[in-house]
This record gives structure tokens, C-alpha cells and sequence, in this order.
């Protein structure tokens, strides 16, 4: 039986190359995607990731998914299955718009050669975030 109201959203696992559409209706999936309880990172231009808040403190090496390089230069590791996602007005959790998408895609590069499993690089993402806050005006 398909789910009513399921929103698709862009997710990734690690040691997967690429991105995958994920299918989720609610919290309960967000969470069942993510193996365990949401948490928000802002990468900027509304855009969050949302990530296993216990993979915030600590990880196993295998499960990683995203690298972001912040304004000081050192890189955030995000670890475990992760969904990108965006708020409404009332605070929902829904899908980027197609500007959003096109932010988004155009900023990571994969980078296969720095480990056995393929992860993402989230590149420069302050100018980025700077140029994206000029085309939300």
C-alpha cells in the first residue's frame, strides 16, 4: 500500500555513490531512514542536513557520508544515512524548491580517491551561502 502524503526527498548512505530519492511521509520515516533521532546541520540558503544526532559525537570511520568545509577551513564530518530538506512557513520538514536543488547539487563533489568508499565534499560553502543569500533578496 503506497503512502499517502509522501514527500521525496534527496538522501544519501554511506559508502553509496551518489544521491538516492528517498520517500518520506513523517517523522517516524525520517527517523527509521537515519537509523534513530533527527538532527538539523545548516549548510545555508535554508538548507538543512538532517543526520543520526548520536552519529554527531561519535562514528565509525565506515559510515561516513559528507565532508563540509566551514568558514575557518576545518572540515565537518557527517556520518550515517542523511536526507537534505528544507522548512515551510509552519516549520515542516519538506523538499527543496528547484532553486534550492540547484544550489544544492552544484556545490558537492564527489571525491572517490582520498578513501575506499566514496564520500561527498561539501566545497566552499561560505561564498556559496554569501552568493545564496543575494538570490534570496
Amino acid at each position: 500500500m503506497e503512502k499517502e502524503n509522501t514527500h521525496t526527498f534527496l538522501g544519501r548512505k554511506p559508502g553509496e555513490s551518489g544521491w538516492i530519492e528517498v520517500g518520506l511521509k513523517d517523522l517516524s520515516d525520517m527517523q527509521a531512514f537515519v537509523e534513530g533521532y533527527i538532527e538539523r546541520i545548516e549548510i545555508g540558503c535554508g538548507i538543512d542536513l538532517w543526520v543520526n544526532d548520536s552519529f554527531l559525537a561519535h562514528a565509525a570511520s565506515d559510515t561516513l557520508s559528507l565532508m563540509i568545509k566551514r568558514e575557518d577551513a576545518k572540515l565537518q564530518t557527517v556520518y550515517g544515512n542523511v536526507f537534505v530538506a528544507t522548512s515551510n512557513d509552519e516549520g515542516d520538514i519538506v523538499p527543496l524548491s528547484k532553486d534550492q536543488m540547484k544550489w544544492f547539487t552544484f556545490r558537492f563533489k564527489e571525491i572517490k580517491q582520498l578513501f575506499s568508499d566514496p564520500f561527498l565534499l561539501i566545497t566552499d560553502i561560505q561564498s556559496f551561502r554569501k552568493v545564496g543569500e543575494l538570490l534570496w533578496q
